[in-house]
């Protein structure tokens, strides 16, 4: 793997049955973060299982349906919000970032915005914020 921050993965994916012609195969690259790297992985997925008991208890009793990621990066936590059945909305500062974010997680919605600025108030109301790391 390159050293890089940004290095890329690039793959073919066999055609699906459904595709009226074999030949044709899906293509997509796949850009590999610092967030992808082992160590941090193993972090991310302690933090996720932390979220994931958290919600489930805070759900019932306050009736979360919605939840806003801030700082999302490339959007592992917004995923995490998802599993947890919310409707989720993901923002970060770095354009690279939600532009790798919308790739791994076509469902979601993600945003570019700083968290400083007042216009991320336009995203909506939310009744679960999650600021994993940004802070």
């Amino acid at each position: 793997m390159e050293s890089s921050p940004m290095s890329a993965i690039h793959r073919m994916l066999p055609a699906s049955t459904e595709v009226a012609t074999p030949s044709i195969r899906q293509e997509f690259t796949l850009k590999l973060t610092p967030f992808d790297q082992r160590p941090y992985r193993k972090l991310i997925a302690a933090r996720a299982e932390t979220i994931r008991r958290v919600v489930e208890k805070l759900k019932p009793v306050m009736g979360l349906k919605n939840a806003l990621d801030a700082g999302c990066g490339v959007g592992f936590f917004s995923k995490t919000l998802d599993e947890c059945r919310l409707n989720v909305c993901g923002f970060d500062g770095r354009k690279e970032n939600i532009i790798e974010a919308r790739k791994r997680f076509p469902s979601l919605g993600f945003e570019t915005a700083d968290i400083q600025d007042s216009s991320i108030l336009e995203l909506g109301r939310f009744d679960f914020v999650l600021c994993c790391g940004l802070l």
